[in-house]
């Protein structure tokens, strides 16, 4: 996993949410599965509302990235 990624991005089919990566703590992994199960865990962990929601992608950005792609769900 590239160290410059700091933020897990989950787009649903209506909104986002961001969470820091550095909320993993010792869940952080380098191996790709275990990372988006670890993810998807945190998510329902720290917003339980949104446990019935269809997660359509889990994404790891850097800020750029992130951005970019806020501004790219905001112009939809």
């Amino acid at each position: 996993m590239n160290k410059e990624k700091e933020y897990i991005f989950y787009e649903f089919d209506e909104g986002y949410k961001v969470i820091k990566l550095s909320v993993l703590g010792e869940y952080f992994t380098d191996d790709s599965n275990k990372l988006m199960k670890n993810s998807e865990a945190l998510l329902k962990r720290v917003f339980p509302e949104k446990s019935n929601e269809h997660i359509k992608t889990i994404s790891i950005f850097d800020e750029n990235e992130l951005l970019s792609k806020i501004s790219e769900l905001s112009k939809r």
